[in-house]
Parts: C-alpha cells; sequence; structure tokens
C-alpha cells in the first residue's frame, strides 16, 4: 500500500467549479452537463436553482448551475468551459480552480 504526501486540494485532486447561469427551459440542464458527459467527466458535484423573473418577464427565469470537478487538467477546463458557452441560453460561465503549472 502507498500513501501520498499530497494535500487533498492539490493537484491531481484539485477542484475547478464552474457557474453557468442559462435561460430556464425544461431541456437546459441537460444540455450544461451533456457537456461533460461528452468528455467523460463525472462531476463532484453539482447544484441547480431556478431564480424566477419578475412577472412582467416574457421568459420562465434564469436557471443558475454550479459544477464542481476534481483532477480536471487547467486545459481541460478551459475547452469545457468554452462548450459550456456555446450551449443554446447559456448566458455566462465563470471558472474557478487550480492554475496551469501549480502544484
Amino acid at each position: 500500500m502507498s500513501y501520498s504526501n499530497e494535500s487533498p486540494y492539490s493537484p491531481p485532486f484539485a477542484v475547478t467549479s464552474f457557474s453557468v447561469q442559462t435561460d430556464a427551459g425544461p431541456t437546459t440542464l441537460a444540455r450544461v452537463l451533456e457537456v461533460f458527459a461528452l468528455r467523460e467527466v463525472m462531476p463532484a458535484r453539482f447544484h441547480s436553482v431556478v431564480d424566477p423573473l419578475p412577472l412582467n418577464e416574457p421568459n420562465t427565469g434564469r436557471l443558475n448551475v454550479d459544477i464542481e470537478v476534481a483532477g480536471l487538467a487547467p486545459e481541460a477546463a478551459e475547452a469545457i468551459a468554452r462548450k459550456l458557452g456555446a450551449v443554446i441560453g447559456v448566458r455566462s460561465v465563470l471558472t474557478e480552480g487550480p492554475a496551469e503549472g501549480s502544484g
């Protein structure tokens, strides 16, 4: 049995967080998660909340999705963020995580 001296918060176990804001719709969450599935990336955690817009707004609201992925390379995180930004209905994508070359 081997043991690692790495902290659980250092690469390759570092966490990348994605915050995605989209228009709320019946297929929106599936389209966002599909970006990860197509790259065979399993999120460690995700949370979504619909923020309703005022009654005088024509849309049903905004969907806020927070996704955490452990051990993701910075290049992969950038590629996923670009793909998320291209999903229909996505308004913004923010990422936070380990900087390239950290460790």
